[in-house]
């Protein structure tokens, strides 16, 4: 009988890439969502995944949700709270449930050693949530648990994404950004992910207390431009802020200007070496992505 994964998020771009990935492979996929109305949930129930109307943060909608499930996949959109994370780890643990496999961000946990981190850092909240969903992820006792850390995900250039991750590009076709012209952003694409998710699944005991950053690729700005230029058809101009630049986008309270100046002077570092022990799949954004999935 074929194992049941609940996939969290099952509608999202993580969450809709894992569960026909694990499809794929005979597993049977279990979900909620918001409405089954959504495109993105018919879709997926046409596919043969079973999705439950309720939220996230309801314990009881949850701990339900997880009847006859074998193991979890848990991702979750950035709030500063933690409660949907716990409330999944706590019916997971109640339910006997074996494996539990949590998607978090390359660099969780390292948060405090951030140059000039304290409790007013630029989106120290995201950190937090990330570090205390990751412990009570090792301290809940599963037989198996893994911590995946995904870097920066190619769909952030596809839309409506890209409306607010990189202002200009889809319309104007200029790629302005915050980074140093050496600056290397660590990339993966979501089904990448969604391959070394279910390559997890496949191996419970190998990948049993295992934290792993996930990338594909560390490209820079300009290689990111020539790949764009190549999947739209439209050539791509790169525009780098200067320090007066970047100021004028903090006042102007724009969303993309933190998590950029964060990848310039940080950056996820994912050790790419490390990632390819374990064979994941290291498919490059541009040979993945595709001008429709762009939008633009």
């Amino acid at each position: 009988m074929a194992r049941t994964i609940f996939v969290s998020l099952t509608t999202g771009k993580q969450g809709r890439a894992l569960s026909k990935e694990l499809l794929s492979r005979g597993y049977a996929v279990k979900g909620l969502t918001r409405s089954l109305q959504s495109a993105s949930a018919i879709e997926l129930v046409k596919l043969g995944v079973n999705l439950i109307e309720g939220e996230l943060t309801s314990p009881e909608v949850v701990n339900a949700a997880l009847a006859d499930v074998d193991a979890v996949w848990l991702a979750l959109l950035a709030r500063p709270d933690a409660e949907p994370g716990q409330n999944i780890i706590a019916a997971a643990k109640g339910r006997g449930i074996k494996q539990f496999v949590y998607s978090s961000v390359a660099r969780a946990g390292e948060h405090t050693s951030f140059p000039g981190w304290s409790d007013s850092y630029p989106l120290a909240w995201y950190w937090k949530q990330k570090a205390v969903l990751e412990d009570a992820v090792r301290n809940a006792g599963f037989e198996s648990w893994t911590i995946l850390r995904p870097a920066f995900f190619t769909q952030n250039f596809c839309k409506p994404e890209v409306e607010h991750m990189f202002p200009g590009l889809s319309t104007e076709h200029v790629l302005r950004v915050a980074y140093r012209p050496d600056t290397r952003l660590d990339l993966i694409d979501t089904s990448v992910i969604a391959s070394a998710g279910s390559d997890v699944f496949d191996s419970p005991a190998k990948f049993h207390s295992k934290e792993m950053g996930l990338a594909a690729e560390k490209l820079t700005t300009e290689e990111i431009a020539k790949t764009l230029s190549e999947i739209s058809g439209h050539e791509i101009k790169v525009v780098y802020l200067d320090a007066q630049g970047v100021e004028e986008e903090r006042k102007a309270a724009s969303i993309f200007i933190e998590p950029q100046v964060w990848a310039r002077d940080v950056g996820y570092n994912v050790d790419l070496d490390v990632y390819r022990e374990y064979n994941f799949s290291t498919k490059t954004f541009g040979e993945v992505l595709t001008k429709d999935q762009l939008g633009w």
